[in-house]
């Protein structure tokens, strides 16, 4: 299934890369500006896939929760601001859907790392709070036992709901990306 849900999801994750400043990190020349949208966009998705956690009990703990140091890296900055997320990606979300959508939410944690040792290189962010990127060393095992839950649960998983759910997390970012562009 990890296969078919790469094959499926490829397309929106290389284009959202493309969105969310990859080359501008990758480059060291991502603005102030720039990072706190990341940042925003961010806690308001990890915050809203948080509360559908408590829909699959089995994988509570495969899920680290995000947006508490998203939220508070955009405190550091006096940037803070609650916003309502609309909810129209996740108005239908079943078990399968939400293992497609840690399997985003994960994938993108895997990512932390590389970002936050390109931004600690980035001479004009000093100052600026950036912890949400600093990837917890448990993420490759929680990686590996998001990957064992899929290999054991796999005859129990409907495949295409799965990937649906997958898809349904990157139109979302993406949706995030462009109503929290200032």
């Amino acid at each position: 299934m990890i296969q078919a849900l790469r094959k499926a999801t490829q397309p929106f994750h290389h284009a959202l890369e493309k969105k969310m400043y990859s080359s501008k990190i990758m480059s060291k020349e991502i603005s102030q500006q720039e990072l706190i949208h990341l940042l925003r966009i961010n806690y308001l998705f990890f915050k809203h896939i948080q509360e559908y956690r408590a829909f699959l009990p089995s994988l509570e703990n495969f899920y680290p929760t995000r947006h508490d140091l998203a939220q508070a890296d955009l405190k550091n900055m006096d940037v803070f601001c609650e916003d309502e997320v609309d909810t129209s990606l996740f108005s239908e979300v079943n078990k399968d859907h939400l293992v497609g959508m840690i399997y985003v939410s994960l994938g993108s944690s895997l990512g932390s790392a590389l970002i936050a040792k390109k931004l600690n290189l980035t001479k004009h962010l000093e100052g600026c709070s950036y912890t949400f990127f600093s990837n917890s060393p448990s993420i490759m095992t929680t990686w590996n036992n998001y990957l064992s839950y899929l290999h054991i649960e796999q005859a129990l998983l409907c495949e295409e709901r799965v990937i649906e759910g997958a898809i349904a997390s990157f139109k979302y970012f993406d949706q995030l990306y462009d109503s929290t562009k200032v």
